[in-house]
C-alpha cells in the first residue's frame, strides 16, 4: 500500500498517512467487504479514494518528480539509474487515466481486470 501511495502523491509522509488511513478504514468497514477474494482491489480502491479526499480537505504543494526520485541501490550515473529516470519521466507524461492503471499493474501487482 505504501509503494502505491507514494507513486500517487510523491511524498513520503503523505504516503505514510494515506497507507495508515487506508488500513484504518479497511478495519472499520471490514464487514462491507462482500468478496474475500477481492480484498486487494478493495484496499486499493480505499487508498485511491483517500488520496482524492486529501485534495478536497487541504491543498498540498506539488513537487517535481525529479526532486522525489525513488532511491535505488545503484551507483549514480549507472545505466539502471538513467533508465529509471527516463521511465519515470515517460510515465509522468501519460495522462492520469492511462498512468494510473499502469501503476496499479506494475507497483501494486494487480491484473488488468482488477
Amino acid at each position: 500500500m505504501y509503494r502505491l501511495a507514494y507513486w500517487l502523491c510523491k511524498d513520503q509522509h503523505i504516503a505514510e498517512d494515506l497507507a495508515q488511513e487506508t488500513f484504518l478504514k479497511a478495519w472499520r468497514f471490514f464487514d462491507n467487504l462482500n468478496d474475500p477474494n477481492a480484498e486487494k482491489s478493495w484496499l486499493i480502491t480505499i487508498l485511491r479514494r483517500e488520496n482524492a479526499r486529501r485534495f478536497d480537505r487541504k491543498q498540498y504543494d506539488f513537487v517535481d518528480i525529479d526532486e522525489c526520485a525513488i532511491q535505488t541501490k545503484t551507483y549514480p550515473g549507472s545505466d539502471h539509474d538513467m533508465a529509471q529516470d527516463w521511465l519515470q519521466k515517460q510515465m509522468m507524461i501519460l495522462k492520469p487515466k492511462y498512468r494510473e492503471p499502469l501503476l496499479l499493474s506494475l507497483v501494486a501487482g494487480l491484473n488488468h481486470d482488477e
